[in-house]
This record gives structure tokens, sequence and C-alpha cells, in this order.
């Protein structure tokens, strides 16, 4: 049986979208997400499912026990107060209710020992959740003069390259180096405890990918290799990677 993969969702409040609202009724929230996730994962071996963001414990408790594993997905800036520090000139958007939601959904997912991947967002979430800080605009700090927050080539297209630690799951994975695409203006800071960099962007050295020291159910990366699945055979190899431990974890609590 294929292991069910939840996805977590743009929030959109209904002011946002009634001026220019898709579907639906004026003045209703609105849950989206880009299509990339869900049929990237299905094409890696997973059931996807889309959840949206519902601030009820028994909807975390419940939910938590029906998914095998957890993709935290992209998104707008996290709330600088969840990691202890003001918002700054050059934080954009921010969500707060997606934020408390997530670490809570978080929190009860790893309660249940099941895999987490973060990706670009929800790497970000991942370094707060262990007690990280992120650099609130990468730009603004004068960290890089790579265009990390968007290429002027398409979606699935790797825009600059990172390189990984020796023997590290993404070494083991996509080799000593791979092309990424990149669409995010913030990075880690301090690295949450418990975490460990494995990978970097091979220019300017911005954490690009992580793992836990002791759980190796949790990973996360800077990138969006979900956008770059459909047409780059690497990028589809960490989307697989994860839906196999998804499943092979899955499988181990049976026994």
């Amino acid at each position: 049986m294929r292991p069910v993969i939840g996805i977590t969702s743009y929030f959109v409040k209904s002011y946002e979208v009634d001026g220019f609202r898709p579907r639906g009724v004026k003045g209703q929230d609105m849950l989206m997400s880009t299509m990339d996730y869900f049929k990237s994962v299905e094409r890696a071996g997973g059931v996807p499912i889309a959840i949206p963001v519902i601030k009820s414990p028994n909807y975390i408790e419940d939910i938590t026990d029906k998914i095998d594993g957890l993709i935290l997905a992209g998104g707008p800036d996290i709330y600088p107060l969840l990691y202890d520090k003001s918002i700054s000139r050059g934080c954009k958007k921010i969500v707060a209710d997606r934020d408390r939601f997530e670490l809570e959904l978080l929190k009860k997912t790893l309660e249940k020992s099941k895999p987490v991947f973060g990706i670009c967002r929800g790497f970000h979430m991942l370094n707060i959740f262990f007690g990280g800080t992120l650099y609130q605009d990468i730009y603004f700090d004068n960290l890089t003069n790579i265009a990390h927050s968007g290429s002027k080539a398409t979606p699935d297209e790797p825009c600059h390259s990172v390189y990984f630690e020796k023997g590290s799951l993404f070494n083991n994975v996509l080799g000593d180096k791979t092309n990424v695409n990149s669409f995010h203006h913030q990075a880690i800071k301090v690295i949450g405890k418990g975490l460990k960099a494995v990978g970097w962007s091979c220019e300017d050295d911005l954490i690009e990918a992580i793992v836990h020291e002791s759980i190796d159910s949790i990973l996360g990366v800077q990138w969006h290799p979900e956008m770059m699945a459909e047409n780059n055979y690497e990028q589809i190899k960490i989307l697989k990677y994860f839906v196999n431990l998804v499943k092979s974890k899955g499988e181990k609590n049976e026994n």
C-alpha cells in the first residue's frame, strides 16, 4: 500500500482574494496550494493529501494519525516573534495563523515518530521548531549576490549549485553536488538544536540542506525539488527517497 503524505497549504484570508477571487463566494477564506507538490509526491510513489489550517487540537490529532509522513511546504515568511526576533525591514508577508498551526502539527507528527520533509519555508519551519533562527532578508544583510529569490529561468530550471557533506543522505542520493532552483529571500542563521547542516550553496555557503543528528526521518532543503521533479530525474530522487523512507517507517511500526 502506498504511504499517505500530508502536505501543508497556503492559508489565504478572504480580504486577500476578494478583488481577484478565482472561486467561491466573497468573504470566504481559502485553502490554496501549487499542484507541483501533489503531482511529484504521487509520481514518487506516495498518496498526497492537502492539510488545511484548522486550529483544532482534535483535528491535528486526527490528521497526524491518518498521514504516514508530512511535507512542510513553501509559502510566506515565518512570524519572527516565534523565534524571539522583532520584525525587521527585510521581512515580507507573514501569516501567523499558519505558522502557529504548523508548529503544533509538526510537534504532534514528531511525537508520533512520523517522517517530516521541510521544503523552503518548511525548511525554515523545521529550524525554528528546534530553536534556530533566520536571516530575515539575505540581501538586506548583504549575504549574497545570487538571485535566490527567483530565477529568470522557468521554475523547473536550476539557477545555482549546492554541494553536500560526504556520507550524508543528500550526498548518497544526489552525489557531491546538484543544481537547484531558488525561490527564497531568507536563510538559516543559527541552526536549531539537534539539526545538522549537510548542504550549502556553492557560491555563498548559505545552508541549503539539513538533517537531524539522531532522528533519521527529519530532513529539509532550501530549494524546490517538487517544481523540478517532472523534467529533472535528479530532483525526483529526493522525493522518492522521502516517500520510501515513510513507507519503510510505516512497515516497521506495523511489525
